[in-house]
């Protein structure tokens, strides 16, 4: 008789515990929760499908619509909408505080963990097929082919569209009207630039010290308000006085000289503020590294807060990880700012300092100071040149240079300005 080599002893579906890192999905909902801010940097990787526990995935799905709503998220909102004892002794409890590096890890960690658990599912589909005497022949050959094809699937990333989505999302924007590019404050700016700053875009405004950016900055984003837009500045070098100092004499009412001695009148004084009150621009000094940059935007949006974000300037920022070289670092904070504007669907207009060799000189994109991913991460350049006389004085006058303009004409174009008295508010000429 021959001997049955196909003989296994039974195996109990015990042996094989569904794949799930419990403590892993709490510590993560722990990090997102304290640093609402990586939920933005992380968005294009998070999924409910990450969490399996089913009090877990509660929470993400509250903390995922607080996110969209724009809500302002911290453990006290969050407890208030979800199963209270699970929260405070399985999230609440959790310590520390993790970093965009170690989020991301355990991100990933999750996304293999829930790639098992999907493979699990579908090999117990396929056990049943097997185990099933009604199981058509069609349906035991095409179970491998399934599995692979269920696998080859889960593994498309949720942001990959096709292009008619894509074309129809543009359509829908057109025909709203929502299709949105923010003013520069310049015509000729907005001209190559289709109307400004649009959804997404990191843009550097870079130029030598005191030639005119923080001034600039300041017009760009009065303009954008003026515009109905809110406008975020973000200013590690300045206080929020002195923000306010140099947004008041930009209307040409009021002379800093004058604000700083006390002698102001009164009567445009108050007609500066009734220009510039429109509840539009918010300010912000007390930020200093990438972190905290990062985190301020990020729940100034959800507060509703900024539709445009200007940041004066990159080389006051610092890392947490102050071991790495400053090229290192500026290059880490280039590229995370890039990915939030693209995450909070924001601009993002970042100050920058130029290298010395552009003192006497057309300033270039090498000139960019510090590390050569600032002009490989912006979509857009912006230089500034001050003007100087014939004995080398400097005048009012400021070219304003588009070195780059990635989504469309204008690199190298040079754009003429003439700043007033102060030298607090420039025109084109």
């Amino acid at each position: 008789m021959k001997r049955n080599t196909d003989f296994r002893e039974p195996l109990q579906l015990a042996e094989f515990p569904i794949p799930y890192e419990e403590n892993l999905e709490r510590k993560l909902l722990f990090e997102l929760i304290t640093s609402p801010e990586l939920i933005s940097e992380n968005l294009n990787i998070l999924c409910e499908g990450l969490f399996y526990d089913r009090d877990a995935k509660e929470v993400y799905k509250v903390l995922r619509a607080m996110y969209d709503a724009r809500e302002t998220i911290d453990m006290v909102s969050v407890c208030a909408r979800v199963d209270k004892t699970y929260f405070l002794n399985q999230i609440a409890s959790q310590i520390g505080y993790g970093t965009d590096m170690q989020v991301r890890s355990h991100i990933t960690t999750l996304q293999v963990v829930m790639q098992r658990r999907r493979l699990y599912f579908e090999a117990i589909r396929n056990l049943q097929i097997a185990s099933n005497e009604a199981t058509q022949l069609s349906e035991v050959m095409d179970a491998p082919t399934a599995l692979t094809r269920t696998l080859e699937q889960d593994m498309n990333s949720e942001t990959t569209r096709s292009v008619g989505e894509v074309i129809n999302e543009i359509a829908e924007k057109v025909s709203k009207g929502t299709e949105t590019h923010i003013t520069t404050g310049f015509s000729t700016l907005n001209w190559f630039t289709y109307g400004g700053f649009t959804a997404g875009n990191l843009v550097v405004l870079a130029a030598r010290p005191s030639v005119g950016k923080s001034m600039f900055m300041m017009q760009m984003a009065r303009a954008a308000t003026i515009a109905g837009y809110n406008a975020l500045i973000l200013s590690l070098e300045m206080t929020n006085i002195e923000l306010g100092e140099r947004l008041l004499s930009s209307t040409g009412l009021l002379d800093k000289r004058d604000i700083a001695a006390g002698k102001v009148d009164w009567e445009n004084f108050d007609k500066a503020k009734q220009m510039l009150n429109n509840g539009k621009m918010w300010f912000d000094d007390a930020q200093a590294t990438a972190d905290d940059v990062c985190t301020a935007i990020t729940l100034n949006a959800l507060k509703g807060r900024c539709d445009i974000v200007y940041i004066d300037y990159l080389q006051l920022m610092s890392t947490s990880d102050s071991d790495k070289n400053l090229y290192r670092q500026v290059t880490e904070m280039t590229k995370r700012l890039k990915k939030l504007a693209k995450s909070l669907k924001i601009p993002i207009v970042l100050l920058c300092q130029l290298n010395r060799d552009a003192a006497n000189r057309t300033p270039q994109l090498q000139d960019l100071r510090d590390s050569g991913s600032i002009e490989q991460d912006a979509d857009i350049v912006i230089m500034l040149e001050r003007v100087r006389n014939e004995f080398g004085e400097n005048t009012n006058e400021v070219n304003m240079y588009l070195q780059k303009n990635r989504a469309g004409a204008g690199g190298g174009l040079k754009i003429a300005c003439r700043g007033n008295e102060n030298y607090t508010h420039f025109v084109e000429i």
